[in-house]
């Protein structure tokens, strides 16, 4: 009963600081509510590393002619777990490719518009979280409340006479604040765990970024 509060504590808290993932916070939760859930009396360090695939939608150019942008990214991690429901995550991710979207040189009200390109690229990104954790008999729940530092790209090329982009500039983004998250691991040995992970990891008045991942961590 105490954890199926807490559950619907942390799933109200995360919808109100992101509607998308407090929704799958909240089937999360319900995946865990009718268990038996126990602490994980393994403690000690773990390593790991992810695949990210980030919703970026929200640095592109209100004259961009696409309205939603997908990035991805190689995420290390490695963290210390020194009591039965707490951990601590720290993580590294950088950049596995860009995008270019086109600008839309005839918006409306913008007549000087310049045709051209905006090629938009995660340079990389570090986060610490805390990390509770509780588990059943087949899987692992945990948290992520933490903070990231975000650093990414906007290559800005404009289109020529012959058709061409030649690149005129470059804008940095560069963001920290609040991260939090929710995620699930199932155990594929007693020392390996495949985990699935919703995150919203950052979210400030430049930089508003989703993010789903999957991987693996090891526990020593």
């Amino acid at each position: 009963m105490r954890y199926q509060r807490f559950s619907a504590f942390v799933a109200n808290k995360l919808s109100a600081y992101t509607p998308s993932l407090g929704l799958y916070t909240f089937v999360f939760c319900l995946m865990f509510a009718g268990g038996d859930v126990l602490a994980d009396n393994n403690r000690g360090f773990y390593a790991g590393g992810n695949l990210s695939y980030h919703d970026a939608s929200d640095t592109l150019s209100p004259y961009s002619t696409e309205s939603e942008l997908r990035l991805g990214t190689l995420e290390l991690m490695g963290g210390y777990k020194y009591n039965a429901w707490l951990g601590v995550d720290v993580r590294i991710g950088l950049g596995l490719a860009e995008k270019g979207i086109t600008i839309n040189s005839s918006a409306e009200g913008e007549e000087d518009l310049v045709a051209g390109k905006h090629t938009h690229s995660i340079d990389s990104y570090q986060s610490i979280y805390y990390r509770p954790e509780m588990m059943n008999k087949k899987a692992r729940w945990y948290g992520l409340f933490g903070y990231t530092q975000y650093n990414g790209t906007v290559e800005v090329s404009e289109l020529d006479d012959q058709g061409a982009y030649n690149k005129v500039g470059e804008a940095e983004i560069a963001e920290s604040g609040m991260s939090l998250g929710m995620g699930a691991g199932w155990f594929v040995n007693d020392n390996l765990n495949f985990n699935v992970e919703l995150k919203s990891l950052i979210n400030t008045s430049e930089a508003d970024i989703n993010t789903v991942t999957a991987g693996f961590d090891y526990r020593f």
